[in-house]
């Protein structure tokens, strides 16, 4: 599968799920990606996860609190930016 290229807030808020999973063992919360990226609107973080769900970069069970899940390994060689 080719990966769609990602825009770079959504590069911001992939590598933000990634650090909160790595250090926590479990997905962040939309209003904690809010607050750790200093938004204000989980309504606009949830666009960016549905959009990267659409793109191939995580996966998710919907209506499931801290279900988000990288899909590939989160390095700059597999995550396409620009």
């Amino acid at each position: 599968m080719t990966m769609k290229y990602l825009t770079p807030v959504e590069y911001e808020v992939i590598k933000c799920i990634d650090n909160y999973i790595n250090k926590h063992g479990i997905s962040p919360t939309y209003r904690e990606i809010c607050s750790l990226l200093e938004r204000k609107s989980t309504a606009t973080i949830h666009n960016h996860i549905i959009n990267l769900k659409r793109k191939g970069y995580i996966s998710m069970i919907d209506a499931s609190p801290r279900s988000i899940r990288v899909v590939s390994e989160f390095s700059k060689n597999h995550i396409k930016y620009h």
